[in-house]
C-alpha cells in the first residue's frame, strides 16, 4: 500500500525504529526480549510476525525499573488487551546496583490476532504501508519440552 490516510486509532509500526531481539529459551514454549528500547507497537508486531505461526505461549521482558521500557510495553498490552501480563516486584541487580523488574506475557493470540488485523499498520523503509504479515512456522513440532 502506498502512502494513505490513516483511520483514527490506528497504531502505526515504523520499520525505522527497529525491533528487539527474541531468544528462545530452554524451554520451547518460552521466548524472551532483549532490547525493548524500542516501541511497544514495534515489539508487539515482532511477535506477530516473526512467531504468531508457532503460538509460543510467554514472552519475558526485563528492564532497569527506572527506564520504563517494560512498563510501557506491559501497558501497550494491557490498553489494548493482548493477554494477560505479570511482573515481579523490583529487585537489586547485585552485578550493576540498579533495579530490575521481570515481567511475563502470555499471549491472548486471538486478541492479538485480532487486533493486528484492524488496528495495525506497518510503514516500511521506503514510506510504504501494509498489513502485518504472520512468516511461516518455523517450529517443527518436535522440541525439547
Amino acid at each position: 500500500m502506498k502512502k494513505q490516510k490513516l483511520k483514527s486509532g490506528t497504531v502505526v509500526v515504523d520499520m525505522g525504529k527497529g525491533f528487539a531481539d527474541l531468544e528462545r529459551t530452554r524451554c520451547c514454549g518460552i521466548y524472551e526480549f532483549n532490547g525493548i528500547d524500542r516501541p511497544p507497537q514495534n515489539l508487539v508486531t515482532q511477535v506477530y510476525e516473526e512467531l504468531g505461526g508457532d503460538k509460543y505461549n510467554i514472552f519475558i521482558f526485563h528492564d532497569v525499573t527506572c527506564r520504563g521500557n517494560g512498563k510501557r510495553l506491559c501497558d501497550f498490552i494491557k490498553r489494548h488487551k493482548l493477554g494477560k501480563v505479570t511482573a515481579t516486584a523490583s529487585v537489586n541487580n547485585p552485578n550493576t546496583g540498579r533495579n530490575i523488574t521481570l515481567w511475563s506475557w502470555v499471549v491472548g493470540w486471538a486478541s492479538l490476532h485480532k487486533f493486528m488485523e484492524t488496528k495495525v499498520i506497518v510503514k516500511g523503509h521506503n514510506g510504504d504501508y501494509r498489513k502485518p504479515e504472520i512468516e511461516t512456522k518455523i517450529f517443527d513440532g518436535k522440541g525439547y519440552c
